[in-house]
Order: C-alpha cells, then sequence, then structure tokens
C-alpha cells in the first residue's frame, strides 16, 4: 500500500550511535524535508553506516524498503517500488550495485518518476521517493548518481566510542546482559573496529564462551 503521510521522526531516533552528531542532523533534516534530499553515507566498513540504516527503517516502518546493492536486480527493484511505493529507499552497499539496477535508481530518484516501457509490464507512476544509501566507496560510483546525493562521509570510532557503541549495540539490539556486553567489548578491544564482530561473539557465547568465540572469530 501506498504511504504519503508525512514521515515522524522522534528527536532520539539515533540514540544508539555514538557521536556523529553532524550526520544525524543531515538525515534528520532531509528526511524531513517536504521534497526529496537523498543522501550517501560514505566511507570504510564496520562504521556506523549501517545502524543508520537500521534506525531509520523502524523509525519509519512499512514507510521504508531495505535493499542491499550487491542482491537487488532491475526487474525487482522496479517492482518493489512500484508495488509497495515507500517513502523512503534504504540501500545497503550501493558500491556494488550493478549498472543496470544503478540506471533504474537514477530513473527513480530524478523526479521521483517511475517510468518502464518493457511491453506487457509498462509503467509510468509519479511517487517521491527519499533515498538513504551507505557505501564503503565513492570510486566507482557515477558522477551522475554521485550528483544526486548529499554525501556524507563517516569516520572511524575512537576506541572509547567504540567501546561505548559496541556495548549499546548488544544491550539494545542483541538484548545480551549489560555483563555480558561488557566482557564482549574488553575483548574486541584493540582487535576490531566493526561492530558486527560484537554481535557474532553475543551469538556464539551462549555454546563457546566469550573468550573462545572471539579467537574462533578473528583468529589470524
Amino acid at each position: 500500500m501506498p504511504c504519503n503521510r508525512k514521515l515522524s521522526l522522534s528527536d532520539d531516533i539515533f540514540y544508539d550511535i555514538i557521536g556523529h552528531e553532524e550526520a544525524k542532523e543531515l538525515l534528520k533534516a532531509c528526511l524531513l524535508a517536504e521534497k526529496p534530499v537523498h543522501v550517501l553515507l560514505a566511507g570504510p566498513p564496520a562504521l556506523a553506516k549501517t545502524l543508520f540504516l537500521w534506525d531509520i527503517e523502524q523509525a519509519a516502518g512499512e514507510k521504508a524498503v531495505w535493499l542491499v546493492g550487491s542482491a537487488t536486480s532491475k526487474a525487482g527493484l522496479w517492482d518493489l517500488v512500484a508495488e509497495r511505493q515507500p517513502q523512503v529507499l534504504l540501500i545497503d552497499e550501493l558500491d556494488k550495485m550493478n549498472a543496470a539496477d544503478t540506471a533504474a535508481l537514477l530513473s527513480m530518484m530524478e523526479g521521483g518518476r517511475l517510468v518502464r516501457a518493457k511491453k506487457g509490464r509498462e509503467l509510468n507512476l509519479s511517487h517521491p521517493l527519499w533515498v538513504v544509501a551507505a557505501t564503503n566507496r565513492l570510486s566507482g560510483l557515477s558522477p551522475e548518481l554521485l550528483s544526486r546525493f548529499a554525501v556524507r562521509k563517516i569516520e572511524a570510532y575512537n576506541r572509547s566510542d567504540f567501546l561505548t557503541v559496541v556495548k549499546g549495540v548488544l544491550a539494545r539490539r542483541e538484548g545480551a546482559p549489560p555483563e555480558l556486553a561488557e566482557e564482549i567489548a574488553k575483548r574486541l578491544d584493540g582487535r576490531t573496529q566493526d561492530v558486527r564482530d560484537a554481535v557474532r561473539v553475543a551469538r556464539l557465547a551462549p555454546q563457546l564462551g566469550v573468550e573462545k568465540a572471539v579467537k574462533l572469530l578473528l583468529a589470524g
């Protein structure tokens, strides 16, 4: 079903993301704008880019559709957006999207028009769409695509912030007891900057224990 109601965002939408205050401010302003302003979060793996997408998806609910660039197809992208008519399109790994999918996305982002002339599957729909995407690298993305985004670079966490993020993600998203989250954060200190490693350790800890889970996952 189309979702045309104005998006409502709480002031603490990004409560579980430490730092990156300007990125938070930019995203909230763009998502609440009367007309679409698209945002691309760029930076190395293991930062907060996916956390931003998670929080937006949770806040937007049925108004959001999540895609992974490496797993989309042109027909699927067209049909999914046409059928569900989301207000927000969230795309992780934009840099892995193929040329055909990128062409479809360009059409959608340009004035909110979805036009397809394929025989038997014609499509001509006007639908404003906000796009928030994440990418590990900007190289390889076409100038045409980059020009449609406000690009915001996400910097690496310092040690203190990373430990705080790990404990927050494990407690809030994984339901880990505070003492377990604290132990995992300490075990990972200096070994990784990827919050996903902490999630994997938390999920394996009941079977292996924290120390062994860390050793098996991060060996070498």
